[in-house]
């Protein structure tokens, strides 16, 4: 089983559902795609984490490792990600004449439901099949198909060309 594309489709499922509905913000459609797309994917490692830790418990620690290590790899580019993310979500808030807390509810609402869907996937293996994939996270991680700042680097490009207010 070729874990990198099992585990890119679990990062595509997050694609369509991050924050989907709302306003286009930046540099038009463009950057917003790119930024849910690269941010679909900084969530999925989270997701496919959690997954793993709810039917295999007691991978947890080895998994939650993975996981912060991946994370202080990656970490300027990462929080970039996440400072872009919020701020489309406030932009956004501010042109729906709304507030932040009610997007950022709806985006958070929106990974649950994609996290459920995805689980219902990786569950449909069956019990080796996941397990195999939840074993093999942490070698996921350190592969180069976790790299997210050059496995999307052009749409990284796109995300840089826009200023955002800080």
């Amino acid at each position: 089983m070729r874990l990198a594309p099992m585990f890119l489709a679990l990062a595509l499922a997050f694609i369509g559902t991050t924050a989907a509905k709302e306003p286009e913000v930046g540099s038009g459609s463009s950057y917003s795609d790119s930024l849910r797309e690269v941010y679909g994917a900084v969530q999925s490692a989270e997701a496919f984490r959690d997954i793993c830790t709810k039917h295999f418990p007691s991978q947890r620690a080895g998994n939650d490792a993975a996981y912060a290590s991946w994370r202080a790899q990656y970490g300027p580019f990462l929080t970039e990600m996440d400072s872009r993310y919020a701020a489309l979500n406030v932009r956004a808030a501010k042109v729906k004449d709304g507030t932040n807390a009610e997007l950022s509810t709806d985006s958070r609402a929106s990974f649950a439901l994609t996290k459920d869907k995805a689980e219902k996937v990786l569950v449909g293996l069956g019990p080796d099949g996941l397990l195999a994939l939840c074993q093999s996270y942490p070698r996921l991680l350190a592969s180069p198909a976790m790299d997210l700042e050059h496995v999307h680097e052009q749409k990284v490009k796109v995300i840089r060309g826009v200023q955002v207010d800080g």
